[in-house]
């Protein structure tokens, strides 16, 4: 009788965590999965929801362990760590904490948010967008390693953050609203003529020789400041903005509707002469 109790008492647990996290299932501390799948066909319904709070998933040296998200399926990851992170289908990630600490592959208009946590272990990491695939970056803590490369009609959108690259190929389109990408010692920024590159903020900088390179020559700096009080800087290969094709600075809405305000006081003014 005291062991049955002791099992109703661990199954009331497990309910208990998956009804408030409304999660579908929850792998926490202690569990170690070489391969996990939110997905329907792993969960028998549609657009399942995982917690992760603690354990692990995969193999480091073996890319095809690891998690995969699909099927409209939706992963919030709080704790652990999980090796290699593989995302297609409109899996959606949602990281507030923990570790994914080698390759990260999402494509087929999947969706990663970023609110804190740490991706990759060094920038031998790849964090590779194809296919509509989405990368939100909202984070104060943690830390970005693995390099994010976008590519077919991929989008990156940055609020706040700091990570040392970002690519831009093949029709991809990224939007900037605060955030530090690049370094000095790094390659930064670099978009290739059919990305899109819209910087929103005010009081824009570039400097086309702000940094020299061994490698890569002069790499350029773009500070400003962003929406919602975050500083912009953006160092790399970037280009002009004042006379490339396919980067726009847009100012803020707040000082937008000032420099509006102030031109129609001017007007006012002349009309009254």
């Amino acid at each position: 009788m005291k062991y049955c109790k002791a099992i109703l008492f661990i199954i009331f647990c497990f309910l208990q965590v998956t009804i408030v996290s409304g999660a579908d299932y929850v792998i926490q501390q202690g569990d170690n999965w070489e391969s996990f799948e939110v997905s329907q066909s792993w969960f028998g319904t549609p657009s399942p929801t995982v917690d992760m709070t603690g354990g692990s998933v995969g193999n480091y040296g073996y890319p095809d362990s690891g998690m995969y998200i699909k099927d409209f399926g939706t992963l919030n990851v709080f704790g652990g760590d999980t090796q290699y992170l593989h995302m297609s289908d409109s899996g959606i990630l949602n990281m507030h904490d923990g570790f994914v600490l080698n390759d990260i592959i999402a494509q087929g208009n999947s969706t990663i948010n970023l609110f804190g946590g740490h991706l990759g272990s060094s920038s031998m990491n790849t964090l590779y967008l194809s296919d509509h695939a989405s990368l939100n970056i909202d984070m104060i803590d943690g830390s970005i390693f693995a390099i994010p490369i976008a590519n077919d009609s991929s989008a990156v959108n940055v609020y706040k953050g700091t990570f040392t690259y970002l690519g831009l190929y093949d029709n991809s389109i990224t939007d900037i609203y605060g955030g530090n990408i690049g370094a000095p010692g790094y390659g930064g920024m670099e978009l290739d003529p059919t990305a899109t590159l819209t910087i929103h903020g005010y009081n824009f900088v570039y400097n086309p020789h702000a940094y020299g390179n061994p490698d890569m020559g002069w790499l350029s700096e773009l500070t400003g400041d962003g929406l919602y009080g975050v500083p912009i800087t953006l160092v790399g290969l970037i280009p002009d903005p004042y006379t490339s094709d396919n980067i726009h600075l847009v100012p803020e809405p707040a000082t937008l509707a000032l420099l509006i305000m102030g031109g129609l006081f001017t007007s006012k003014r002349r009309t009254k002469r």
